[in-house]
C-alpha cells in the first residue's frame, strides 16, 4: 500500500475536450436559471405550480451578449435547457422583476402535459393514435 488515497492525483481534464467558449456561453444562460428558479419560487410558495415544467416564462437578459445567445439557442432549445412549458424572449424589461442577470415574469401554463416526457405544450395529440404525447414523443414512440 502506497499511502493515502489523498495523496493519489486526480483525473486530469484531456486538453481536447477544454473548450472555454461553450464553458463561457453555457454559464450566461445558467445565470439566467439561477434568476429564474427565484421567480419560480413565488409560484411554488402560493402552490401555483408545482414544478418547473408547469411555468411560462418572460424573459430578459441584462447583457446583450446573452440575449444574443438566447436568441441563437431558439425557443425550443431554451425552453429545454430551463426546464420551462414556454420561453418568450422580451424586448425589454418592461414590466418584469429584475433579478441579477436578467428580467422575468412567470406563470402557470395554459398547456396540457405530455404524458410521455411530462412537458406542458399548448396542443398534444399531433397523432390521432397518440392523443396525450407531445409530438416530439409521438415521433420517439412510432419509431419504436
Amino acid at each position: 500500500m502506497k499511502g493515502s488515497v489523498h495523496m493519489e492525483k486526480y483525473y486530469t481534464l484531456d486538453e481536447k475536450y477544454n473548450n472555454p467558449e461553450v464553458h463561457d456561453r453555457i454559464n450566461k444562460i445558467a445565470e439566467i436559471k439561477k434568476d429564474l428558479l427565484k421567480s419560480l419560487e413565488d409560484l411554488r410558495k402560493d402552490k401555483i405550480i408545482k414544478t418547473s415544467l408547469e411555468a411560462d416564462i418572460k424573459v430578459f437578459a441584462k447583457e446583450e451578449s446573452t440575449r444574443k445567445l438566447m436568441s441563437e439557442m431558439g425557443e425550443e432549445e431554451l425552453r429545454r435547457f430551463l426546464q420551462v412549458a414556454k420561453v418568450l424572449i422580451a424586448d425589454s424589461d418592461s414590466g418584469l422583476t429584475a433579478y441579477d442577470s436578467s428580467s422575468i415574469s412567470t406563470s402557470k401554463s395554459e398547456g396540457k402535459k405530455c404524458v410521455r416526457c411530462w412537458n406542458f405544450f399548448e396542443q398534444l395529440g399531433s397523432d390521432p393514435e397518440h392523443p396525450e404525447l407531445c409530438a416530439r414523443c409521438t415521433a420517439v414512440v412510432k419509431n419504436i
